[in-house]
């Protein structure tokens, strides 16, 4: 799944779109979970989370959920902002493109609202893709 979630990360760093190329080490990420009831599922997104900062050579991670536990979306967007950051991609763990993707992209636009001179790119969810059948 980190194979997955790092090649979702490098198209959306990607030039494209008119967009320019966005270096990992000048990145931030928030890497949005689902959330649980269950600790120990969150703390196994926070462990993700780590991992994938450190394989990804990225500026800096947050963790967030979009249901039921904190931090949200919005949270850790503002935490990476007070930090300076100021090119975030926010990328979902999610397997397809649902609610949660949805809920996902709505919050991310509503906080980019109040906050332009942040600029965010929503990486594509994991989907169908070799990394997954294997």
């Amino acid at each position: 799944m980190r194979k997955a979630l790092s090649h979702r990360l490098v198209e959306a760093l990607a030039v494209g779109d008119g967009r320019e190329e966005w270096r990992p080490r000048d990145t931030s990420v928030v890497l949005v979970g689902r959330g649980a009831l269950v600790p120990d599922a969150n703390a196994a997104h926070y462990t993700l989370t780590r991992m994938f900062w450190e394989e990804n050579d990225l500026s800096r991670v947050e963790p967030a959920f979009i249901q039921v536990t904190r931090p949200s979306v919005p949270e850790a967007l503002s935490a990476l902002a007070a930090q300076g950051a100021d090119q975030i991609v926010v990328q979902g763990n999610f397997l397809f493109p649902g609610l949660l993707h949805v809920w996902m992209t709505e919050q991310v636009e509503a906080w980019q609202v109040s906050h332009p001179g942040v600029e965010i790119r929503i990486a594509s969810v994991i989907g169908d893709c070799d990394e997954v059948a294997d």
